[in-house]
């Protein structure tokens, strides 16, 4: 079934449409979906309410992006939803007052909401076993009251809440299980199939390894229904070693749940604790697994313990299965060995290796190679450079070798990287490269080829000059000479400039730029300049196209706008844009407010290099940093330092350099309300 929701807002409709599909529900947006008030919405509940309509709870926040602390949201703009299906009718009276008796039938045949608070009171009133007992229907009274599996449902809590024992004779019963001759407890129907999982779900609460509960669990395990499934692979947790590998295999050999919504990873939270416990039964259910999100993350994480039998296993993976099955676990140990830059070859490598490159699969084959590179295999370090420097080679795989030769760091390959500042199809790529060795050859070739390069790779180069002390130095020098234009700097490139630290450099900056960070009062009478230069009037008249032109070169490096741009920052689609204080406020004051994912991080390297970023993932042996310029990955071992900034990834001085019609045109393309054409 679907459910609608929807909200008129002016002349707009807000919608979404909830559709039950396998163990989970998926969302659709209809064409006439938008952010209310351009703002972030959710629902944050739903309930039965006492008349037995369905209330929903919504909420929204119009600084939803940028507020990340709780006592600064909104929330004067909440929204309930009442959904009736026929007549409602409100109950009446107050259930306190009711006797146990009452309240007890209340409990299994009433609507919803009064179930649910009968029940809560018996419990709260300790009803007990023997009270209950009082009130029982006998065996055949009982299946003829019980009509539909809501009422079944109710029997359950019911017993549940009534104390252990009586619960547990009859939730391990056949009486839930199939041989009940109640129609909706058939498991070969999806009509019953939360009755089947409470069943589980309930019985396990009290001890889940005992021989009932295994019972229960033993005539589920093949069950039609991947609700059911869903609940047994939540509670596999509760499960000793043993027994909890049996129910994993059986699980990971449905096929028809590799592209449910919840149910991959739940398989692969119930195995992850195993896995290292027993590095070849993990490898060879990876190998068996039908589903091939489990088979990736169990190769991942074998690849990620590194010891010889983990990796040996890992390997072991890749000789069975289709080209599709093998890409599958590459992947994950590709995953896996991120921030390594060798790692001992196993010794079944080799042959399986020989096997894979005989495959006419190109990305098997490229895969392989990046995995053996990390493996310190010379065979593949040979390939791989050949590759990149091949003209006549495809620029995907050519791209795919760069890749594999920076991770490991490979010194062979800084000359191909300079002589690739010559080609457009990988320039890009081998400028933000070389960023990553200090070889003396690189500033002056980057300098050299400058005025060749497009603006983005303007902007790459000027960003991996700024990294080291010494190439900075010479970056300022061939501005001073006027063979790079200071209109070239962006802020960012300005404050990784003064993240050097070096007094010279510093120097410079104050005098051809001015401060890299502003006093409050500096920023309060800098927000009143610009908001003298954008009344209305004046912004009316702003050309939009141009403002897309400068958000590309000044912003899109870091944010998202209209589905354009990178997600360093927080998407500003959803922003309050409108609102011209409000990016005024932002822009000129960007560590007011900082959400803790967007603290900025000083990294120096043991060679040298300086990186301005934020952490985006953390691996035992590795930070990924993401920058202006890139995603870093970087050994732990690799850092000499690091320190944690109160200031925001988001530099000040974005609007230093930008004559007041280009701010204009700036902040009107922000503002726009759908995306405009790019400028001729």
């Amino acid at each position: 079934g679907r459910l609608f929701m929807g909200n008129i807002h002016g002349n707009r409709i807000n919608t979404d449409i909830l559709e039950a599909k396998g163990s989970g529900f998926v969302a659709h947006h209809g064409p006439d979906f938008m952010l209310m008030n351009d703002s972030w919405s959710r629902i944050i509940s739903m309930k039965t309410g006492p008349d037995g309509a369905m209330y929903v709870i919504d909420w929204y926040d119009k600084q939803a992006c940028h507020l990340p602390k709780p006592e600064a949201w909104d929330r004067s703009n909440g929204r309930i939803f009442r959904v009736t299906y026929g007549e409602a009718k409100a109950v009446k009276g107050d259930l306190t007052a009711l006797s146990n008796g009452e309240l007890v039938g209340h409990s299994l045949f009433s609507s919803d909401w009064t179930a649910r608070h009968a029940r809560r009171i018996l419990q709260e009133r300790n009803f007990s076993n023997d009270d209950f007992r009082n009130f029982s229907a006998t065996d055949t009274e009982l299946k003829a009251a019980v009509k539909d599996p809501r009422q079944a449902l109710g029997v359950l809590r019911l017993f549940h809440i009534c104390g252990d024992r009586l619960f547990r004779d009859f939730a391990t019963s056949s009486r839930t299980l199939g041989d009940m001759d109640i129609h909706f407890v058939n498991p070969k129907t999806n009509e019953s199939q939360y009755v089947r999982a409470w069943s589980l779900q309930l019985a396990a609460e009290s001890a889940a390894s005992d021989q009932k509960s295994m019972a229960v669990l033993g005539k589920l395990l093949d069950d039609p229904s991947p609700v059911v499934r869903l609940y047994i692979a939540s509670m596999s947790g509760r499960l000793d070693s043993e027994p909890r590998w049996k129910v994993v295999e059986r699980l990971v050999a449905h096929a028809e749940d590799a592209t449910d919504l919840n149910l991959p990873l739940m398989y692969w939270y119930a195995v992850e604790p195993l896995v290292s416990t027993d590095p070849s039964r993990a490898a060879k259910l990876a190998a068996e697994s039908k589903i091939p999100l489990v088979r990736e993350f169990i190769s991942r994480r074998l690849a990620m313990i590194a010891d010889a039998p983990a990796l040996t296993a890992a390997v072991s993976i890749l000789s069975t299965g289709d080209d599709a099955a093998k890409l599958q676990a590459l992947k994950g140990m590709t995953d896996g060995l991120i921030g390594k830059r060798t790692v001992p070859m196993p010794a079944n490598w080799k042959a399986i290796h020989d096997e894979i490159i005989k495959s006419p699969n190109a990305e098997l084959k490229q895969r392989a190679l990046a995995v053996a590179t990390i493996f310190g295999d010379p065979r593949a370090l040979s390939v791989l450079r050949k590759t990149l420097s091949d003209p006549t080679a495809e620029p995907r795989q050519r791209q795919s070798a760069m890749d594999s030769l920076l991770a490991a760091k490979d010194t062979a390959t800084v000359p191909l990287l300079q002589k690739l500042l010559t080609d457009p199809m990988l320039r890009g790529g081998a400028i933000r490269g070389l960023a990553a060795y200090d070889d003396g050859k690189t500033p002056g070739l980057l300098l050299a080829a400058y005025p060749t390069f497009a603006a983005p790779e303007k902007l790459a180069a000027l960003n991996t000059l700024a990294g080291r002390p010494a190439w900075a130095t010479q970056l300022l020098k061939a501005i001073q000479q006027t063979k790079i234009s200071a209109a070239d700097l962006t802020a960012p490139t300005i404050r990784n400039l003064h993240s050097l630290g070096d007094p010279a450099i510093n120097d410079w900056i104050t005098q051809n730029w001015g401060s890299v960070r502003a006093t409050a009062s500096e920023k309060s009478k800098e927000i009143e300049k610009y908001r003298a230069i954008l009344k209305p009037e004046l912004l009316a008249k702003a050309d939009a196209r141009n403002g897309r032109a400068l958000f590309t070169k000044t912003c899109v490096q870091c944010h998202t706008l209209f589905d354009t741009g990178a997600k360093i920052g927080p998407d500003l689609t959803g922003s309050n844009r409108a609102n011209v204080d409000y990016l005024l406020e932002n822009i000129i004051d960007p560590s007011a407010v900082i959400g803790k994912d967007y603290l900025m991080v000083s990294v120096k390297t043991k060679d040298g290099r300086y990186i301005d970023g934020i952490i985006k993932s953390r691996t035992g042996d590795a930070i990924t940093f993401a920058t202006v310029n890139e995603l870093i990955t970087l050994p732990k071992n690799e850092i000499a330092s690091q320190k944690t900034s109160n200031v925001s990834m988001m530099p000040e001085g974005l609007m230093a350099g930008l004559s007041d019609k280009e701010v204009r045109d700036l902040i009107r393309y922000l503002g726009s309300p759908a995306q405009v054409e790019p400028a001729k």
